[in-house]
């Protein structure tokens, strides 16, 4: 059995700077509560971490970052890497919370992109996820902004064949579907203009994966509510790797049979601890090793 160990992995930069954002606002406000609206990133023990050393969060399924504000009632909110809408923003100042902003640089770029082309009078064609903290940061308190999460729903949108059209889209969205709905949108609207904003963290990690097609297992090691993670599972089955699995731990491997011949890679989100990482690729290796098979290799960039 081959393990391959693909490349990158650990903390992209804006979930790095979320976590020490997080960490010097408690160490700034060592006496009053320092709580996390929503996961500061999609991943447990990132937030299992933090809530070891003083930071909590405040997270329900199902109750947007507005509403998750209501419980949080005194010290410092801290705003989650994946942004928050200027509804959320306006309730903490009126709630009178100290704001310390975790924003990842990217989303405020897209953020800040499309706020000036509505002050500009134009409307915007935003790809993202229903429900994503991300997409509902940026498309709430936004009129003129349009989520769109399928190839469907741009058939349902107004008329804008006489508007000044932006397309952009979620930083962590599948290389593959987006590509696929910036062409139907642009057969519908040839005049829009284009602004592709997937992170390049999530670009390498994809394009990394579809760079080994002949993989006979991809294991992805990801928090299951992590649409980056979600997404290098989706282009591993693009690429037609055989079997996908996605597990947050190694112990999500246990029990599951390997064949000697296989040819495993390894790649995970870029809110997975590196250690987590590193322990998959350990219990797969040890699994070689009992069954007398050559380790393998690792994969740069």
């Amino acid at each position: 059995m081959e393990i391959i160990d693909i490349k990158p992995r650990g903390f992209c930069k804006g979930v790095a700077r979320a976590v020490i954002k997080a960490r010097e606002t408690r160490a700034a406000y060592p006496d009053i509560p320092v709580t996390i609206l929503g996961s500061i990133v999609h991943n447990r023990h990132v937030v299992d971490m933090l809530a070891a050393e003083g930071i909590a969060s405040v997270t329900e399924e199902g109750r947007t970052r507005l509403e998750l504000l209501d419980d949080i009632h005194e010290g410092v909110v801290v705003f989650s890497a994946h942004g928050v809408s200027e509804p959320v923003r306006q309730k903490a100042r009126d709630k009178g919370l100290i704001i310390a902003d975790a924003t990842c640089e990217d989303v405020t770029n897209t953020a800040s992109l499309i706020d000036d082309w509505l002050r500009d009078g134009g409307s915007v064609i935003y790809f993202g996820k229903q429900g994503h903290p991300e997409a509902v940061g940026i498309c709430e308190g936004r009129p003129g902004t349009y989520l769109v999460s399928s190839a469907d729903e741009i058939d349902k949108l107004p008329d804008l064949s006489q508007e000044k059209v932006l397309i952009t889209n979620q930083t962590t969205l599948s290389l593959h579907d987006t590509a696929a709905l910036y062409q139907e949108a642009l057969k519908r609207l040839p005049h829009a203009v284009p602004a592709n904003e997937i992170c390049s963290a999530t670009r390498l990690r994809q394009e990394a994966v579809m760079n080994h097609p002949d993989l006979d297992v991809l294991v992805v090691v990801g928090d299951p509510l992590s649409n980056n993670t979600a997404m290098l599972a989706r282009m591993g089955e693009l690429a037609g790797i055989r079997q996908v699995l996605r597990v947050e731990t190694a112990e999500d491997l246990e029990g599951i049979e390997f064949v000697c011949s296989d040819r495993i890679g390894i790649t995970s989100g870029a809110s997975t601890p590196t250690e987590v990482t590193e322990a998959v690729s350990s219990y797969l290796k040890e699994w070689s090793r009992r069954a007398g098979q050559p380790i393998g290799q690792e994969a740069g960039r």
